[in-house]
């Protein structure tokens, strides 16, 4: 039997021994950081993989100075449900859009709309809002494109979503 004497002396011991486990216990666990998911690794598209339809070029990555490549990283055909093409892991890959497959292209200068890709076990969402114009021709003559700024988020398997921000145009 512990008489009340000796168990009072015993807590504080305790009540330390219980601190030091705890406080090693978190510099243990905070010493083994959590592993961040490394950003998605676009590259630009050869040029002439680029016609009429919209490009965006993202402004965090940069284009290699390769002749052969142009300066976007994404491009989908000047259709509604047109595929996207992108450069991913040194390969050229097409994701098909959720919207469904038309001849026409529903939006125009100072819209804004979002589309959607998959394939691959990628998926992209561009969200695309207006830019200033950089079209050179005067009123009442127009450029057959118009700039846009996009959002873009990529999302690769089940991992976090990486977010681009990026500069386009739409148009031949």
């Amino acid at each position: 039997m512990v008489s009340c004497i000796g168990l009072c002396m015993c807590i504080p011991a305790l009540r330390q021994m219980l601190i030091i486990a705890v406080v090693g216990a978190s510099l243990l666990a905070a010493s083994h950081p959590v592993r961040a998911q490394q950003p998605v690794a676009l590259a630009c598209l050869a040029q002439e993989r680029i016609g009429c339809g919209c490009s965006v070029r993202l402004t965090a990555p940069t284009c290699a100075a390769e002749a052969a490549s142009g300066s976007y990283h994404l491009h989908a055909g000047l259709a509604d449900g047109s595929p996207l093409r992108l450069m991913l892991d040194g390969r050229e890959i097409e994701l098909r859009s959720r919207r469904p497959a038309s001849r026409s292209f529903s939006f125009a200068r100072g819209d804004r709309w979002r589309e959607s890709y998959e394939g691959h076990d990628i998926a992209v969402e561009i969200s695309y809002r207006p830019a200033p114009s950089t079209c050179p021709k005067q009123p009442p003559e127009t450029c057959e494109y118009f700039d846009v700024r996009a959002t873009v988020t990529v999302t690769q398997g089940k991992g976090q979503p990486a977010r681009y921000e990026g500069l386009g145009a739409c148009g031949c």
